[in-house]
């Protein structure tokens, strides 16, 4: 199965998702014009099937369904050429070269998520991330979901990423990827990701209505299981075209894993 995880490794993820990153080190805009979320985004409950894949919606009222592709495109581009052939990865050299890359934190350690995959993350960007440097990579692993510290499960195939930024109801990153609308980002529940097997429990912040506090503060928890706030979150998936899908979990055959709780992401309200 491979190593098993360093120290560093396993005590990595606290590094700075643990850490509440103020909502004025990224900049974020409300759209104009955005009236064209999908039905049942602007709700404020759990994910569902329906509501986990968008196409043709528009961030702002001068962007047209060819702008939105345009932009999804570049931005594949962008990671495929940064990654090269660590599209795969075979072995722990690959990790090693990966990690040199920038991606050297393991938010679930070993452990493979139903529909995420094995997450690779570059702290650097996890909440300040720019075009073709995201937050997180996610991998399709080899066999099944492994626990925290079962070693790799080589080899790992990229099936898409993901971009991460504070959150705000009234405000998502419409900046950072041109065209890509409110209804394509969901919120990343304040939550705890749990050392016993790699999972996430999601701990809402209190609030007179769900999906509208920051819920900056993450919440407290036993090292090395670690807390991280409330964000925004926009998971984009590679479909064997040059225009890669976005949605909450990954489109075709489901990446094998753990299964993470109800609440661990949602659509928020509306402003």
């Amino acid at each position: 199965m491979g190593r098993h995880l360093t120290p560093r490794a396993r005590l990595v993820g606290t590094i700075a998702l643990a850490l509440a990153v103020p909502a004025a080190t990224f900049t974020v805009v409300t759209a104009p014009g955005d009236t064209t979320a999908a039905a049942g985004h602007h709700h404020a409950n759990a994910v569902t099937t329906q509501q986990s894949a968008v196409t043709g919606t528009r961030a702002q009222a001068s962007c047209t369904p060819r702008d939105r592709r345009q932009t999804l495109a570049r931005d594949q581009r962008r990671l495929l050429a940064r990654l090269g052939t660590l599209v795969v990865l075979r072995d722990e050299a690959d990790v090693d070269r990966l990690t040199a890359l920038g991606f050297d934190s393991f938010p679930h350690w070993q452990t493979s998520l139903t529909g995420v995959g094995w997450t690779a993350a570059d702290m650097d960007a996890m909440m300040a991330p720019t075009p073709g440097k995201p937050s997180m990579l996610s991998y399709r692993p080899s066999g099944t979901s492994n626990g925290p510290r079962d070693g790799y499960d080589f080899p790992y195939v990229l099936a898409g990423w993901s971009y991460q930024a504070p959150y705000d109801v009234a405000k998502y990153p419409a900046q950072l990827l041109p065209c890509v609308s409110r209804a394509e980002w969901f919120a990343h529940e304040r939550g705890i990701h749990l050392w016993d097997d790699g999972g996430f429990e999601p701990v809402p912040p209190v609030e007179e209505q769900y999906g509208t506090a920051p819920g900056a503060d993450p919440p407290q928890a036993p090292p090395p299981s670690y807390g991280h706030p409330r964000a925004w979150d926009l998971h984009i998936w590679l479909n064997g075209t040059p225009v890669p899908t976005t949605s909450v979990r990954n489109p075709g055959r489901p990446i094998p894993g753990l299964d993470v709780p109800e609440g661990t992401f949602f659509f928020p309200p509306m402003p």
